[in-house]
């Protein structure tokens, strides 16, 4: 009983201490040796506790502002520094690298390595939306069984009833708010990879010799890093 409460009133005050916005000056030391554009503002989301993460409640403003007057570029929030193109290829570069050199490079086996454990997540928010999608009727069916049999010898308890009315709108909201983090995670994936590859095809060029520019128009550089790099994040 003791250690029930203790690890109730722990999650409590983690829940509180992470519902506070976060300092700022814990994020100025990320981009200390940009070279950035002063009029550019900070995203909000770096800040933003579990709740607004999660409501997305960090962009309202950014979204009042787009819908009373056309955004502009120094609107919109500075892109994070994880989101860079040069740090989000730099793991990615360096599994590459470790493929080259094992003979037998693959593209898939280097994406692997470097995203693995985000893509075990998404897959496990996947799975938990799909289990809350399968809860949902059945919570509803009860429901209807209680509405059909209320007032009658097999009728249960009105607190069953309200269980169950409770109990459906919290696992459809809680089902709705996880698949809209699936989304939003599968896609900032999806443009990590797509960036890494991409980047990895510019240095590439950087390094050509004179014989394989020769080869390599820049219309067919240019479509790698465009086309076919998308292509292999649609395949």
């Amino acid at each position: 009983m003791v250690a029930k409460t203790a690890t109730i009133v722990f999650s409590l005050v983690l829940l509180v201490l992470e519902s506070q916005p976060k300092p700022s000056a814990d994020y100025l030391l990320l981009d200390e040796d940009e070279d950035d554009n002063p009029e550019v503002r900070r995203s909000p989301e770096d800040r933003a506790n579990i709740f607004s993460r999660l409501t997305y409640s960090w962009i309202s403003s950014l979204i009042a502002k787009g819908y009373e007057t056309p955004l502009q570029a120094n609107d919109v929030y500075k892109l994070g520094h994880k989101y860079r193109p040069d740090v989000a290829a730099e793991e990615f570069q360096y599994n590459w690298k470790k493929e080259c050199n094992s003979g037998r490079p693959s593209l898939v086996k280097a994406l692997v390595k470097t995203y693995f454990v985000k893509w075990t997540a998404i897959a496990w928010i996947k799975l938990l939306a799909e289990l809350l999608g399968f809860l949902d009727p059945i919570i509803l069916w009860h429901l209807i069984g209680f509405v059909s049999a209320y007032g009658t010898p097999l009728g249960e308890p009105i607190e069953n009833g309200y269980f169950y009315a409770i109990s459906m709108t919290l696992v459809t909201t809680l089902e709705t708010v996880v698949q809209s983090q699936h989304s939003m995670l599968a896609e900032r994936l999806e443009c990590l990879m797509k960036s890494s590859i991409k980047t990895a095809i510019y240095r590439k060029t950087l390094v050509l010799s004179n014989d394989s520019r020769q080869k390599h128009n820049i219309g067919s550089i240019i479509s790698h890093m465009t086309s076919d790099g998308t292509r292999v994040m649609n395949a």
